[in-house]
């Protein structure tokens, strides 16, 4: 299981191999946790055709990127890394179709060259699109 830290929110991302957290016992494989150990409900990781998040952190608007083994999410092709709103829905403009291979480690807010949001994207990665990538690339966010 990976546990990341937003200390901006005060908010906890925690992504495995888990069933049943919450009041609810509905959480599954990906959660936001409240700094008091309770599940964050407005957040519901979706169906992902059995794929398995081993990463998962919450960015400081909100967003939350997750990594693993994900093939589809709610019945939309994806490979493996996801962006998601706050509540779990999927964030279209973000998430490329295009291949994601390795592993993510850590992210990292930063801003593009233009002054626009970016992330820095590190870990054990091998391919981001169609280019390869040594373990870390920078994703550009258009808001």
């Amino acid at each position: 299981m990976k546990i990341t830290y937003n200390e901006q929110l005060k908010k906890i991302a925690i992504a495995g191999v888990f069933k049943g957290l919450g009041a609810n016992g509905k959480v599954n494989g990906a959660a936001i946790l409240n700094t008091d150990g309770t599940v964050d409900d407005q957040f519901v990781f979706q169906n992902a055709d059995n794929g398995i998040p081993t990463f998962a952190q919450v960015l400081n608007n909100g967003r939350v990127i997750i990594d693993g083994t994900i093939e589809s999410y709610n019945n939309v092709r994806r490979t493996n890394m996801l962006i998601l709103e706050k509540d779990g829905s999927l964030l279209q403009k973000y998430n490329s179709q295009a291949p994601f291979s390795g592993n993510i480690r850590k992210v990292v807010e930063t801003k593009s060259s233009l002054g626009l949001p970016a992330l820095l994207i590190g870990g054990s990665i091998n391919q981001y699109g169609k280019k390869s990538v040594g373990n870390f690339f920078r994703l550009e966010v258009k808001e």
